[in-house]
């Protein structure tokens, strides 16, 4: 879910679940569910440049587990349908499943965006100096 709080303020949440099985060699079994929240406030410093938070909680049923993931991060718009943004993850946490959806381990992060349509792609092209007219 995303949503534009302000002009310069935008807000997003994010959550997903999963059940597991697993059987290990030496006869042991567990199952449960496993659940992860997160959200992420950007303000708009300028047109082109943004700063932001994160913050990602997991937990999970069988395991008995908790873990964040939360951290700082700055982007920029190089053109207009692209973002880039770098930040740094102080605490974190890795999850197989879920990392598809959202990074969350600790340390350094690139994140790339961009939308294609039909202009931003022969933007893009003619940006490349491949004539695209």
């Amino acid at each position: 879910m995303n949503t534009r709080v302000t002009d310069r303020l935008q807000a997003s949440a994010w959550s997903g679940v999963k059940y597991v099985e697993a059987n290990f060699s030496d006869g042991v079994s567990t199952n449960g569910y496993t659940w992860l929240i997160g959200g992420e406030g950007r303000y708009d410093l300028s047109e082109k440049v943004d700063i932001g938070l994160h913050a990602t909680y997991t937990s999970g049923e069988a395991s008995k587990t908790a873990e964040w993931a939360v951290g700082p991060s700055s982007g920029f718009n190089p053109r207009q349908n692209v973002w880039i943004s770098l930040g740094w993850y102080v605490e974190g946490f890795e999850d197989e499943d879920f990392q598809a959806a959202e990074y969350a381990r600790d340390g350094p992060f690139i994140k790339f965006r961009a939308k294609f349509d039909q202009e931003t792609v022969r933007g893009m092209l003619k940006d490349l100096g491949l004539g695209v007219e």
